[in-house]
């Protein structure tokens, strides 16, 4: 698999593939269900604050994130204000898991 980045965004993001051989998803797996809730107490516990860096890079491809905003800003806002985790499948479930355990959104200037 090649991909190309134009120049301008180089600065702004590192792009990544990756590639899971045998990964099998399924609609739920119980076994998120416990680190999924540990990650949603913990955003509670410190919730998100100012701009991200995920609205920066926005800006700078030529995004408004206060019109189009980051999908990481929205789940993080989402857990914030207490709505649980919208469950997927478990391949989306980990994903979201990451988001929140990294706090892709708000207050990662």
């Amino acid at each position: 698999m090649t991909f190309t980045l134009a120049p301008e965004l180089a600065a702004i993001v590192r792009p990544g593939v990756l590639w899971l051989a045998g990964a099998v998803v399924v609609e739920r797996d119980p076994r998120l269900d416990d680190p999924l809730a540990r990650a949603e107490a913990a955003v509670r516990a410190s919730p998100p604050g100012a701009l991200a860096a995920v609205r920066t890079m926005y800006r700078r491809v030529g995004l408004d994130p206060t019109k189009r905003r980051p999908s990481s800003e929205a789940l993080l806002r989402r857990v914030s204000k207490g709505d649980a985790l919208p469950r997927i499948n478990s391949m989306v479930d980990v994903c979201n898991w990451c988001s929140l355990e990294a706090r892709l959104g708000p207050g990662q200037e």
